[in-house]
């Protein structure tokens, strides 16, 4: 157990690194949002709008019968060796 303390230290300095740089980020990320909510306010007050709207096809497959989607079962024919 003696030779797990260098390396927790090392892992542990990386991360004791990141501290500032991820306020930096948060505090950023947040000033951004806040500017972006007053654009949308805004844009909201002009009154704007579409009446339109373009469908975005889903990625996912939807399965409507789930018999078509189920691998193909192997039938095999029986042989009797047996008369």
């Amino acid at each position: 157990m003696a030779n797990d303390a260098p390396a927790t230290r090392v892992e542990s300095a990386g991360f004791d690194d990141l501290i500032p740089i991820a306020r930096r980020l948060n505090t950023a990320s947040d000033d951004l949002n806040a500017a972006l909510k007053r654009i949308e306010g805004r844009l909201n007050d002009l009154g704007i709008g579409i009446d339109r709207f373009v469908p975005i096809p889903d990625t996912r497959e939807v399965v409507s019968d789930p018999a078509e989607h189920r691998p193909a079962t192997r039938t095999s024919a029986r042989h009797d060796t047996n008369p």
